[in-house]
């Protein structure tokens, strides 16, 4: 009796741990899909947007550990926001932008400064909520 029990319970921790990882991969998917679709940023480029992807970072007996990134290296401010700040040329003596359809240059501009945008924060409020109901479908699936 007492093998059944526990041949019982490592074949439902087994397939525990199988759910488990799907729970994982299902979560991050739609944290990043959450991200993609919810941030305010402009999207000039489609770089940052297409850089946020999730990631399954372990897999073991027991689960997953799982990562959502936006891989661009200005990600931060994205997501942090900035201060005003002053810009001013690097390499050239002037900078040269388009206003209003206009060139004009300058010796430099004070940047107002960019608002914080949660689009992580809400990629991963999204992948606890998916992951919460997957844990307990794959619960209810291990122990029937």
């Amino acid at each position: 009796m007492a093998d059944d029990f526990e041949a019982d319970w490592n074949e439902a921790v087994g397939k525990l741990g199988a759910e488990l990882v799907g729970a994982v991969e299902e979560a991050i998917a739609e944290g990043a899909r959450e991200a993609r679709s919810t941030h305010r940023f402009v999207n000039r480029t489609g770089d940052a947007e297409s850089s946020i992807e999730p990631f399954l970072q372990r897999v073991t007996s027991n689960g997953a550990e799982g990562l959502i990134e936006c891989s661009v290296p200005y990600a931060a401010v994205l997501a942090d926001g900035s201060k005003p700040h002053r810009i001013e040329p690097r390499k050239a003596a002037v900078l040269r932008f388009q206003v209003g359809g206009r060139w004009v240059s300058s010796h430099g501009v004070d940047h107002p400064g960019t608002r914080p945008d949660p689009f992580m924060d809400n990629a991963l409020a999204k992948a606890e909520i998916v992951l919460d109901a997957c844990i307990a479908t794959a619960i209810d699936k291990a122990f029937p």
